[in-house]
């Protein structure tokens, strides 16, 4: 393993501006929750999208293009709506406080050392159910917290449609981020981080993936690279062609009117896609805990970066760079990436359906995960989440 130097360096990127999946890989999950709920979950879930949000975290004035006026209503089905919690990233806020406590909800900063690096015990000694609590309880904004607060809201009778449109909106994107192995741990080097691996660059060459430019999502591509770790692992590690955000940005030119012109097409490519993934047949051997779900992601984060030998972490200056052959790297944890991807949907899904369609396939999930929510007075709403 390669040698790490002990070296602080200037971390560039905030931890809290960052993406988890780009839009392929959140629209693909909820593609794959899709394609598991009735038609009878269906069916609610589209009437709630149909409701405005309430967003009280948004001035009303000085937005970019489109507004959330036309943002919600473009995206009320639940592969556009997987997007939106990060879409509205690009809005101006109230206050800063209520802006970071919305991005901190995408993440959990769990510290992973590099420092032991080829440890074989490290990583089952580290992550405790004790350990990750304590990053849990010490800021409460977080992904695990945020998901229960979004079911909270969709649960409770007291709850308003636009706050239950919100919710739904965050909890579609959320189960996708919490999927992500770098959404749920920060590697640092001893006391510098890497806000969840945005401050590591490349050595040499960095990774490349192809983003759609047109219509056709196979052939109307652009090459780019990846700017640094955490994006390779956004990207799905240049598995798939990145779809643009649905939003028009400097990260997506063109985004809104790719979405309003080829919706169709662009679906039909998640639903191809989608099916490969349920080509698989994996298993959810977790109980419904999304606690439990956090670790699952946090151990495979942990391993990969503690106890794979093709990392080679290097300094240059003040920067921490990795060296690695991204093919191999790709290659080899290809399918445990779509396994991510693909537990986040039927996950989604099997919540979905324990919300709004009770039956006895997802039994667990209402006795275990919903009904507790409901009634744990300690857990409170997205939108009281939002501003504690």
């Amino acid at each position: 393993m390669g040698r790490m130097l002990s070296v602080a360096f200037l971390v560039i990127c905030l931890f809290n501006a960052a993406n988890a999946w780009w839009v392929t890989g959140h629209a693909l999950t909820a593609e794959v929750a899709h394609e598991k709920i009735s038609s009878i979950t269906q069916l609610k879930i589209n009437q709630l999208l149909d409701k405005k949000p309430d967003v009280p975290i948004l001035a009303k004035e000085k937005q970019p293009k489109p507004d959330l006026e036309v943002l919600y209503k473009s995206y009320n089905y639940i592969q556009g709506a997987a997007s939106w919690a990060d879409d509205i990233k690009r809005y101006h806020w109230k206050s800063d406080s209520l802006r970071a406590n919305y991005s901190a909800m995408h993440y959990v900063g769990v510290d992973i050392n590099l420092a032991y690096q080829g440890s074989k015990t490290y990583c089952k000694n580290t992550l405790t159910p004790a350990y990750m609590q304590s990053f849990f309880l010490v800021k409460k904004s977080n992904v695990v917290n945020a998901i229960k607060s979004a079911i909270k809201s969709l649960v409770l009778s007291t709850t308003s449609d636009a706050e239950k449109a919100t919710a739904l909106r965050y909890l579609i994107h959320l189960m996708g981020d919490l999927h992500q192995p770098l959404h749920t741990v920060s590697p640092k080097f001893n006391s510098t981080q890497t806000a969840g691996g945005n401050g590591i660059k490349f050595t040499h060459k960095a990774p490349l993936y192809y983003q759609v430019s047109g219509r056709n999502p196979f052939t109307e591509i652009k090459l780019y690279p990846f700017s640094n770790f955490h994006a390779y692992f956004d990207g799905v590690l240049g598995k798939y062609n990145q779809l643009q955000e649905t939003i028009t940005s400097s990260y997506s030119p063109n985004g809104f009117e790719l979405w309003q012109s080829h919706k169709r097409v662009y679906l039909g490519y998640l639903s191809m896609l989608s099916r490969k993934l349920n080509s698989f047949r994996f298993e959810d051997i977790i109980f419904p805990n999304v606690e439990s779900w956090a670790m699952e992601s946090s151990k495979l984060a942990c391993n990969l970066l503690i106890n794979d030998r093709g990392l080679y972490f290097v300094v240059v200056g003040k920067q921490l760079n990795l060296k690695f052959n991204p093919h191999y790297f790709t290659r080899k944890y290809s399918y445990k990436i779509d396994r991510q991807l693909y537990l986040g949907g039927l996950r989604l899904g099997m919540l979905l359906e324990a919300i709004y369609n009770p039956n006895p396939s997802v039994r667990n999930y209402q006795k275990y995960l919903i009904k507790p929510i409901m009634h744990d007075q300690s857990i409170p709403t997205l939108n009281q989440l939002g501003e504690s």
